[in-house]
């Protein structure tokens, strides 16, 4: 029989090791803490909320992550739910487990108060729990070669490409930008250089 329960802290290393097993491949190994600091570092683990389904003998065969997020929607704040890593080990797939969890996740999630939940992935996995592509979705890349190609009749000597973080001046100058948009997440803590 298959339970759903809220991981505890004492399941970290073993959700963080169920996620690095489903999601790697042999070309990519998949580290959550590398990948999401702001979510799975251990100074962030406080962010989300790890649903796990265990059997009988308490081995992780299902993970669904939540993390809460604030959105300021021209001064309406609202609880939106982000929801992530969404996985079941491969030799459980087909048994109905993700649902259960989804489930779950759902069903706490409206007695929680959220007035809306998000998550990214295929329209056809997640159109079963009501899920459907909305909004808008702005991706950008930027590698050597597009820098290269943009701006190379442009003398860049001077020009240094830094990391934001929270000790750089320029965070706090994206953070600006950021909060005075009209709809933005709520990001004012010092997370905000990881995201």
């Amino acid at each position: 029989m298959i339970k759903i329960r809220l991981a505890a802290k004492a399941d970290r290393e073993k959700y963080l090791k169920f996620a690095k097993d489903v999601f790697s491949t042999s070309e990519q190994v998949i580290d959550f803490p590398t990948l999401l600091p702001k979510i799975y570092s251990p100074e962030c683990e406080h962010r989300a909320k790890n649903y796990i389904a265990v059997d009988e003998a308490d081995n992780i065969v299902g993970l669904v992550a939540i993390c809460e997020l604030i959105l300021d929607a021209e001064g309406t704040m609202l609880k939106c739910g982000y929801i992530g890593t969404v996985s079941v080990s491969p030799e459980q797939r087909g048994k109905g487990i993700m649902r259960q969890v989804m489930e779950r996740v759902i069903s706490d999630s409206i007695q929680e108060g959220y007035d809306l939940l998000n998550l990214d992935g295929t329209r056809q996995r997640y159109g079963y729990y009501g899920f459907a592509p909305a909004g808008e979705r702005i991706k950008i890349t930027i590698t050597k070669s597009n820098i290269y190609h943009c701006i190379r009749d442009i003398d860049i000597d001077g020009i240094d490409y830094v990391k934001l973080n929270t000790e750089n001046a320029d965070s706090k100058a994206a953070l600006f930008l950021h909060n005075n948009r009209t709809w933005k997440i709520d990001r004012s803590d010092p997370g905000f250089s990881m995201v």
